[in-house]
């Protein structure tokens, strides 16, 4: 397609068949009878369908670091119903030595099913009616007898209706949970995680453990970890640059709390407790309504003075940072002062000529909520009203201990906002922006004449690594901190689609790494259905934290990508 930087496939395998002569003698598989119980790669997909080979051995190994956090599963199966399946792990003692490592290390969790109806959709042509390719390739495997399946996708074509009529009925486990499912149905999967965390002080070795999984009988699964003689930092100060955007509404919609209450509040700090674990790096500040996430309200209300404006640029409004305020609290308690701040002033609408959009602000009059709209960004009045609030948000965020800060969001093209950074530049010298686009500031200052280094997320990005000679080396991105890879779903690097297999968020740390980038953005963490972002440049994946009963749990893309982040490490 005339860009030489994307990937290319050399060998694809167009079409493949099997045949057997007579017909008959090719007898599908089946689930064996009774409860079945086997080991699994965390990688793989599991879905409600699923068996094992029942001459497979069960045995779960893992191999990990000191102060690191590793996880391996079992999946049961059984064709019929279950009732109070559950899980109990044991200590784990060193073989030849006197090393253990208690159970109370070891979380154990249980897979919750996802229709695959009602995975995300993928965003193409403007709209979000098509399947994500990866839930069409577990449609193909797993509905109408497997036997059907024509490498669908975006302009590849689409399955027979008679295909899709299964969707509802074959889930995928992503979502991980302690909370054991009350029963399992007949003929269906049911995985059961464990996530060990291997102390910082634990011995070098070879470990053996117990799970022992209650379905119908109690099956005693031989856990073995090898723990490795290095201690990996704690999560919160992993190297590899982790921007996993955070939701400040979706708790709202999704659990029906007031937006700002202690319940609120709670789901903000349970969801921002999880990204410490992977050691998250940026913060989004809406500062208006209508941004990228569409939030109808703004982090920090107007509060109108009847003051008018002044030539030494005083607008005719205080605000009320008590929610700004406390959202900085959490920040720095869960990720540090370090974290890069985005202050969101809207985002560059590719479809309207790359204006910046947005709607207003929250504005607070007698107690009562109300939207103020503002004017076009860049213009006289948008600068009277507007610049004096971005200098106070600026001096704020520095007062507290926040010296990362950027505005944000423009894309590809800079002329519509070449006049508003330029103003915001002279305001706020201190103050970059971030960027997600395809190519990039290329190294180069915006606007011209800023010295601060932009948190620039563009899609083509990277050197390829390798020397001249054809040898693999690393382009050591650990050393380039203002540049991210917004991994879209077509990418110099790697792309990542709407609802992503654990085995590419595994391998996407390193390959960002090698590549000469720090790090990965642009992937949503909270922004829960029926949330979906509108745009082409807005982040493809919108969640990596799934809805528990009570906030926000983990998934098994989530532990893929922290597995990842760690031997990034190395």
């Amino acid at each position: 397609n005339g860009y030489k930087d994307l990937p290319w496939s050399h060998l694809v395998v167009l079409n493949l068949s099997l045949t057997a002569t007579p017909g008959s003698a090719a007898v599908p598989s089946a689930r064996p009878p009774g409860v079945q119980v086997w080991s699994e790669d965390i990688h793989r997909r599991v879905v409600s369908r699923d068996w094992g080979d029942p001459a497979a051995p069960t045995l779960i190994r893992i191999v990990g670091a000191r102060n690191g956090v590793h996880s391996g599963q079992v999946v049961v199966g059984c064709t019929m119903p279950l009732k109070a399946l559950s899980a109990r792990m044991s200590d784990l003692k060193q073989v030849g030595g006197d090393g253990r490592i208690p159970a109370s290390a070891v979380q154990v969790r249980y897979g919750v099913g996802t229709p695959l109806d009602r995975l995300p959709r993928a965003w193409a042509s403007g709209r979000r009616e098509n399947y994500d390719s990866g839930a069409l390739r577990l449609l193909g495997l797993y509905a109408a007898g497997g036997l059907d399946f024509r490498g669908w996708g975006y302009g590849r074509g689409w399955p027979d209706k008679n295909v899709f009529a299964e969707a509802p009925e074959i889930e995928l486990f992503d979502h991980l949970t302690e909370h054991a499912p009350a029963a399992v149905a007949s003929n269906r999967a049911q995985p059961v995680w464990i996530t060990l965390r291997i102390p910082a002080n634990a011995a070098a070795g070879l470990y053996h453990g117990t799970l022992n999984v209650q379905a119908g009988k109690t099956h005693a699964i031989d856990v073995r970890l090898q723990v490795m003689d290095w201690k990996l930092p704690d999560g919160r100060n992993l190297g590899t640059f982790v921007g996993l955007q955070p939701s400040l509404i979706a708790a709202c919609t999704r659990y029906a709390c007031t937006p700002w209450s202690e319940a609120h509040w709670k789901h903000l700090e349970r969801s921002m407790t999880l990204l410490a674990e992977v050691g998250n790096d940026l913060a989004i500040l809406p500062l208006v309504t209508g941004g990228e996430a569409a939030n109808e309200e703004s982090l920090v209300p107007w509060i109108g003075n009847d003051a008018p404006a002044t030539g030494s640029g005083q607008a005719p409004y205080d605000y009320d940072w008590s929610n700004f305020d406390r959202y900085l609290d959490l920040v720095a308690k869960c990720w540090g002062k370090e974290t890069r701040m985005i202050c969101e002033l809207g985002w560059s609408h590719n479809g309207k000529g790359w204006e910046m959009t947005y709607r207003g602000v929250t504005a607070m009059n007698g107690g009562q909520k109300s939207e103020l709209k503002l004017p076009p960004a860049g213009s006289e009045e948008w600068n009277r009203l507007f610049v004096p609030f971005a200098k106070a948000v600026a001096a704020r965020l520095k007062a507290r201990g926040f010296d990362n800060l950027y505005w944000g969001w423009f894309y590809d093209s800079l002329n519509a906002v070449q006049p508003m950074a330029e103003t915001l530049m002279a305001a706020c010298p201190e103050v970059g922006w971030a960027r997600a686009s395809h190519n990039g500031f290329g190294r180069q200052p915006f606007p011209k004449g800023s010295t601060v280094t932009n948190l620039d997320m563009a899609i083509r990005t990277g050197q390829e690594p390798f020397d001249r000679a054809g040898e693999t080396i690393s382009r050591q991105g650990w050393k380039n901190p203002g540049a991210v890879l917004f991994p879209r779903i077509a990418s110099s690097i790697q792309a990542v689609g709407q609802f992503e297999s654990p085995m590419a968020l595994r391998w996407l740390s390193e390959n960002c790494l090698v590549y000469g980038v720090s790090g990965f953005g642009r992937m949503g963490a909270d922004h829960w259905p029926p949330f979906v972002y509108a745009n082409w440049y807005h982040p493809f994946q919108c969640y990596i934290l799934s809805p528990g009963p009570d906030g926000a749990e983990g998934s098994v893309r989530f532990e893929a990508l922290r597995e990842g982040l760690q031997e990034a490490e190395v």
